[in-house]
């Protein structure tokens, strides 16, 4: 034990003795270990800030569309019923229309407007609620009633004010218009996201109707749907989802041709995550490409001490010192050289990250796993890169040494 304490000793007081030397040294290592844990905690907080702005926006719903290239089979509302009564823990099966160069006007001006025909499951399709008023029922569907539900804010730009219900919005589509009665107000949604990409947008409003009285009104045939909305809670979405692809395929005869497919939330995360988890990996590799740059200059150095004290190492031989005492004396100035500027690195990466991520507004988040893998790549490093000197002056023999 006390010649481990001489060796860290005598590696203390060589980074004393040389200290331009040694921290130019660890410069390497610092930046490399700092780079490592700023790109693994910004990838982290990058990965929840997006899987939160995205639970943020949208329900847990998924997708079931018909591939028209491979079958001429559509839809009918008769499988909504279908997969309400064969697929159990759904909260609701929606056709989706989407109308996105739809105009509407209100008493205070016209505005490009993306009109939505569907179910009363649509209200679970964004995360704000409804907070004024109510949303429209499934008897109000089944009639076709000219009701609409609106954003907060397009009731401001519509009508100048939130009391709105009760008043009338014009929709026109494709040269079609028909008037819609208010019966609902939804909470704005609250998202750095949208307001960062609509900011440079014209304004839209985002108007909700029961899809009978979209389509009669505009033209559309409900007995030809190509896209179902499936919404269940989220830790059954994605099975939930497969099954009803199974059920309309099934009922429809496609079963075997590959003529649907289905998506979820879920997958949109999985996606998410990989894509932001793949450019995270690549950065890290470019941080230890700066580690093994790093490293090299840590072997460089360790060259030149043992050059330096050839005389040392030949006394030290001729007296009596091991070959694996000389090898653990410089591997162990290697390895607290190294040591040192991971510690360095990882305190400097830490307040980078706070830094950058109190800039982009992401949470900060440091895992022990990271401070701990890269404390041990520093120390890794040190041994790895401090192997070839630490042997070059083991091997010396006393009388070449003592020559110099």
């Amino acid at each position: 034990m006390g010649t481990v304490k001489e060796y860290l000793k005598s590696a203390i007081n060589q980074m004393k003795h040389n200290g331009y030397r040694t921290f130019m040294t660890m410069l390497g290592i610092i930046i490399g270990i700092a780079a490592v844990i700023t790109v693994v905690s910004l990838g982290k907080g990058m990965t929840d800030y997006v899987n939160g702005e995205i639970n943020g926006i949208v329900g847990n719903y998924g997708y079931v569309v018909i591939d028209s290239s491979k079958t001429t089979e559509l839809f009918t509302p008769d499988d909504i019923r279908l997969l309400e009564e064969s697929v159990s823990d759904l909260k609701g099966v929606s056709p989706y229309f989407d109308e996105t160069t739809a105009r509407a006007k209100g008493p205070r001006g016209t505005y490009q407007a993306d009109v939505i025909g569907g179910t009363e499951a649509v209200e679970l399709a964004v995360s704000s609620k409804v907070y004024k008023g109510q949303y429209f029922t499934r008897q109000m569907v089944e009639t076709g009633q000219k009701v609409c539900i609106m954003m907060k804010n397009d009731a401001k730009h519509l009508f100048g004010t939130e009391e709105c219900l009760g008043n009338v919005v014009e929709i026109t589509i494709a040269g079609k218009t028909a008037e819609y009665t208010v019966i609902g107000l939804r909470e704005d949604i609250n998202s750095e996201m949208i307001n960062t990409f609509a900011g440079d947008m014209d304004y839209y409003a985002t108007i909700e109707t029961p899809y009978t009285a979209f389509a009669s009104d505009f033209g559309y045939d409900i007995d030809k749907l190509n896209m179902f909305l499936i919404f269940a809670d989220q830790d059954v979405l994605q099975k939930k989802v497969k099954e009803c692809a199974k059920v309309l395929e099934n009922a429809h005869g496609l079963r075997g041709a590959n003529a649907l497919w289905s998506y979820s939330m879920a997958d949109m995360s999985e996606e998410i995550n990989t894509v932001l988890g793949g450019a995270s990996t690549f950065l890290i590799w470019v941080a230890v490409i700066s580690l093994v740059v790093g490293g090299i200059g840590i072997m460089n150095i360790m060259l030149v001490s043992v050059t330096e004290r050839t005389r040392e190492i030949g006394i030290r031989k001729s007296i009596g010192a091991r070959t694996g005492a000389i090898t653990a004396q410089f591997l162990s100035e290697a390895a607290v050289l190294t040591l040192s500027g991971g510690v360095i690195g990882i305190i400097v990466g830490i307040g980078l990250s706070f830094v950058v991520c109190s800039l982009l507004h992401f949470k900060l988040i440091i895992t022990p796993g990271s401070v701990l893998g890269a404390t041990l790549i520093s120390v890794g490093i040190g041994l790895g890169f401090g192997i070839y000197p630490a042997r070059k002056a083991a091997k010396m023999k006393p009388i070449d040494a003592l020559r110099v």
